[in-house]
């Protein structure tokens, strides 16, 4: 398995105005591994389906997505640039939440 550092994660919301500035970024290593193949593994051996998708603020223009198995529970979220997607994080017992039109969080 090949790992590539893809990614500093940092966090940061353009509408909310914070009393300090973000002090530190965590730096990890991430399991990667051809997008296609990524792909076609979520889908038939874990049996997954992108729920979520979206663009990613980072500085490699990538995108993100999560997977789940609305029958077992499990989820996993990549990053994905190009043909090199990037494991963040995975795990099971995922629940979807409702939300009626216009409810805040």
């Amino acid at each position: 398995m090949k790992h590539y550092l893809l990614l500093v994660i940092t966090i940061g919301i353009s509408n909310i105005s914070y009393s300090q500035e973000i002090e530190e970024a965590i730096s990890i290593d991430l399991p990667c591994y051809n997008t296609t193949k990524l792909f076609k593994s979520l889908r038939e051996k874990y049996k997954e389906l992108p729920i979520v998708t979206g663009t990613a603020g980072d500085e490699a223009e990538s995108t993100f997505s999560l997977w789940m198995d609305p029958v077992e529970k499990s989820w996993t979220i990549v990053t994905t640039k190009k043909e090199l997607s990037c494991i963040i994080g995975l795990g099971t017992d995922i629940k979807l939440l409702s939300y009626k039109k216009g409810t805040g969080i």
